[in-house]
């Protein structure tokens, strides 16, 4: 006769059965909890490096070598060429300045040349990056100002452009974290060897018709942003043209505002920082301004004498026509020879607003007619402006730029009226893109 089990037997088959599934049960939680926290690390990782990227890039932009250039001028807005070789060093040249020359703008981020530790994403790959033909410093296209719109068209996974090259709405730059190797959605498995270790398809993706491995600057072919998946695994980051716009605004206000109060100082004699004079020298005076109408002002080549005429106290950067002349070194002389101000097309982007008590009859600014009104001054009080500088921004949808000779097609808001009183605001992309800076 067979015993039958015990009914405490029985129990403690049950709760030994209990708790393998509970430890199996926790066991699987926490190594979904480790895989959920190793994704998110890499996502953080990712992210991380293309923020960090993109910052480098935008500082670049406007770290303009000091002193006077001899040749080869940087200029606000110029961005590195990529990295070809895989040394973290931008190439010399990024092809030739019509921009036909596509592929030698798509490469690795030049992290050496940016001063940047060797970033890397969540997998461990090295960043890549892309740069639009008017934003490369070599070989430069002209002009590169508040006008210029970048030429990389961007696409999201289901076809929809959200920037358009073709509308003079491109990025100025994509900068790619190419994740770990995949087969991609044309079949092509990638390998990570040093075979094809400069093979942008051995690293970057494509989806539907979009390959993030090639791109025709100023066209549909462009670039594509996609949620993860088997073939798709590249996060990007970008650079537009607003982004970029602002930093070469504000670099260039100050510049031209640093320009004025060495004229009114003298060379050598000025407290950039403090907006005042070091000693007693200089002609203690603004140099009067050109008309904002004078056609004259207009372009990008040489301004020969007796054109762009100092005449009047707000208009646009005068050329000649002043006493004394400006400096030989000085950022605002009429010449384009190694001066990226006239090269580039800024002195039809700036506005100057010379105080009536400051002009050439008035030392020290002891002059009738008062200083100037500047609301939501960054250095205060508002209303004892001696200039104020404004860096207009790229034209607004009510702006029209076809003559270059109207104020509004380039100021808003009380900056657009002519007289004594000008503003500064918040920048923004639908009413307000004015930039600007004073004297002190």
């Amino acid at each position: 006769m067979w015993a039958c089990s015990s009914p405490m037997r029985q129990n403690g088959a049950v709760l030994m059965a209990l708790l393998m599934l509970t430890s199996l049960l926790a066991g699987s939680s926490l190594l979904a909890q480790s895989v959920q926290q190793a994704r998110l690390y890499q996502q953080h990782k990712t992210r991380s490096a293309l923020a960090a990227a993109q910052q480098a890039l935008l500082s670049y932009a406007v770290d303009l070598s000091p002193g006077s250039c001899t040749g080869n001028c940087p200029r606000p807005g110029d961005l590195p060429c990529p990295d070809l070789d895989d040394d973290g060093i931008a190439e010399l040249s990024c092809g030739n300045a019509a921009g036909s020359q596509q592929s030698r703008r798509l490469g690795r981020l030049p992290w050496r040349t940016l001063g940047l530790d060797d970033l890397r994403d969540g997998s461990g790959e090295r960043l890549w990056y892309a740069v639009s033909n008017r934003y490369k410093n070599s070989t430069r296209a002209f002009p590169l100002n508040a006008d210029t719109a970048g030429t990389i068209t961007l696409y999201q996974q289901h076809g929809y452009r959200l920037y358009d090259a073709n509308l003079a709405q491109g990025l100025v730059a994509v900068i790619l974290a190419p994740g770990a190797a995949l087969q991609r959605m044309d079949g092509l498995q990638q390998q990570r060897d040093s075979l094809h270790s400069n093979d942008p398809s051995h690293y970057l993706d494509s989806n539907r018709h979009d390959d993030n491995a090639s791109f025709v600057d100023g066209s549909n072919d462009g670039f594509v942003m996609a949620e993860p998946s088997s073939h798709f695994n590249d996060a990007l980051a970008l650079i537009t043209q607003p982004q970029i716009q602002q930093r070469m605004q504000q670099r260039v206000a100050m510049e031209v505002s640093r320009a004025l109060l060495d004229y009114f100082c003298g060379m050598g004699n000025s407290d950039h920082v403090a907006s005042s004079c070091l000693g007693t020298g200089g002609v203690r005076y603004l140099p009067d301004a050109a008309a904002f109408n004078d056609s004259s002002c207009t372009g990008t080549g040489s301004l020969a004498a007796g054109l762009c005429l100092a005449v009047t106290d707000q208009g646009r950067i005068a050329a000649h026509g002043l006493s004394p002349a400006w400096d030989s070194n000085s950022l605002l002389r009429g010449s384009s020879v190694n001066n990226w101000f006239q090269q580039n097309g800024w002195r039809n982007q700036i506005y100057y607003a010379r105080a009536p008590a400051c002009g050439a009859t008035s030392p020290d600014c002891s002059g009738s007619g008062g200083l100037l009104n500047l609301s939501n001054a960054s250095r205060l009080p508002q209303d004892n402006k001696m200039a104020v500088v404004i860096a207009a921004g790229p034209a607004l949808l009510n702006q029209s730029r076809t003559s270059m000779l109207s104020l509004d097609a380039y100021l808003e808001g009380e900056n657009a009226l002519p007289d004594q009183h000008f503003e500064r605001r918040r920048l923004s992309a639908s009413d307000f893109n004015d930039l600007v800076s004073s004297l002190p």
